[in-house]
């Protein structure tokens, strides 16, 4: 299992804003699909078939919403973000 986490205690990642910016600027279901493994995109941390799963939870692809949040969350277009994701289960190489 992978996902993205963010440290929050800077600016920029501090802003809810650009977090939602991001995490509605990520089309999942082309992540499940480059790694080839049967994978379902979720958007949160209960995948769908277990208790407690909640399709209303998460955020979407919505690129026009992203630009939004970014506006509101005050950066400056080529401000750079560093983001890690890892992966255990596949090398992505």
């Amino acid at each position: 299992t992978g996902y993205l986490g963010f440290v929050t205690d800077q600016f920029p990642i501090s802003s809810v804003h650009l977090r939602r910016a991001i995490a509605m600027s990520i089309d999942k279901s082309k992540i499940a699909e480059f790694l080839h493994g049967g994978q379902k995109a979720t958007g949160s941390f209960i995948p769908e078939g277990m208790f407690a799963y909640d399709k209303s939870i998460g955020l979407g692809f919505d690129p026009a919403a992203a630009k939004k949040e970014l506006a509101k969350a005050g950066v400056k277009p080529g401000t750079k973000v560093e983001l890690v994701c890892t992966n255990w289960e596949k090398n992505l190489t």
